[in-house]
């Protein structure tokens, strides 16, 4: 008997789809039963020698998952897989099928239990009973669905064929208009994410963001270095505008030293640090290596910090699209930089 797969029934576990494990996710009696946040804690104090408390701000915690689960027919080879699944140690996609463009980033926790009669049918033995599996996400928000290493951020990377496939859509129906809307993504890219020159006469460079969300979302920003080790940014920000020079929000600019020498790295960091990622979440810049072959390419992190080069100002994060439908990351350059140094951008998009 094949398991069947789809909305409210089917979910994937890293890279274990639940109709591959021979099993159902189902509801708790006539209702399937959703957390709408990860829960919270809230900051407060006792107002000293008064009545009722001050608070300051609320922090979300780790969400945990209850799956119930049950099975017809689970072989012994699906059992054994369902063992494996549970067994990793690592964090791993959770994917639900009803809301195939995000997953959640989890481990599975606790000790997973069944319950079953154990049959033979066609000389094969197998199982019928039902079960829950749990896990946790230590990072309580989804992110937008990744497929072999490509985060997918656009509608029409959604597709039942290619290299970034998604995998419970192979030979089965795509219900993607159930949920683009609530998704937000947009239908392509676009001149989105794609660098650009935004004023001829001056060097300013950026990049048109949007992000899909329900939350600000971190970013990496990869700028080459110019001969002699000059990093070229002068100051990097959000604009409404690519025309203007004023950031949308005073307090989130970055701006780098005025000086071309107190924007130079070492010497001896030259010949292995070929680009620096300004890594909004670790609130640094990292040196990276260039792919051996492509120049034009970073690599890995060097281990090299580079925060010394920031004159003043913060990192900052982008915001949802809901609020700020049209953004741009703005890179403003030294005077007389020809080419655009801007290598690549990388964010997410972040659900509750």
């Amino acid at each position: 008997m094949e398991v069947l797969k789809g909305d409210f029934i089917g979910f994937s576990i890293g890279n274990f789809h639940s109709s591959k494990l021979g099993i159902l996710r189902t509801s708790d009696g006539s209702r399937f039963n959703e957390s709408l946040l990860p829960g919270f804690s809230d900051a407060t104090a006792q107002v000293p020698g008064g009545d009722g408390m001050y608070y300051w701000k609320s922090n979300y915690s780790q969400k945990p998952f209850s799956i119930p689960i049950a099975y017809d027919s689970m072989t012994e080879t699906q059992l054994r897989n369902l063992r494996r699944a549970m067994a990793c140690k690592n964090i791993i996609p959770l994917v639900f099928d009803e809301r195939p463009y995000k997953e959640y980033l989890v481990k599975p926790t606790g000790e997973p239990q069944l319950s079953y009669i154990c049959f033979d049918e066609k000389d094969q033995r197998v199982y019928k009973g039902e079960g829950a599996l749990e896990f946790t996400a230590y990072s309580p928000f989804a992110r937008n669905r990744h497929i072999n290493g490509k985060g997918l951020k656009y509608l029409n990377e959604f597709r039942s064929d290619g290299e970034y496939s998604i995998p419970e859509w192979v030979g089965f129906a795509s219900n993607r208009d159930e949920w683009s809307e609530s998704s937000n993504m947009l239908m392509q890219q676009g001149d989105y994410d794609q660098p650009q020159k935004f004023n001829m006469d001056t060097p300013q460079y950026g990049i048109k963001v949007y992000n899909a969300g329900d939350l600000e979302t971190n970013f990496k920003l990869f700028i080459a270095l110019e001969t002699g080790g000059v990093f070229p940014v002068k100051t990097l920000c959000l604009q409404r505008n690519p025309k203007e020079i004023s950031p949308m929000f005073p307090g989130k600019i970055l701006n780098f030293h005025d000086s071309v020498a107190d924007r130079t790295i070492p010497v001896n960091d030259q010949k292995d640090n070929k680009f620096i990622c300004v890594d909004v979440k670790s609130n640094l810049l990292l040196g990276y290596s260039a792919k051996d072959g492509q120049p034009d390419e970073p690599d890995e992190p060097t281990g090299k910090i580079y925060n010394s080069l920031i004159k003043e100002g913060d990192f900052f994060t982008i915001p949802p699209s809901f609020d700020y439908p049209e953004m741009y990351l703005a890179v403003h350059l030294d005077t007389g930089i020809k080419k655009d140094p801007i290598e690549k951008l990388e964010y997410d998009y972040l659900y509750y």
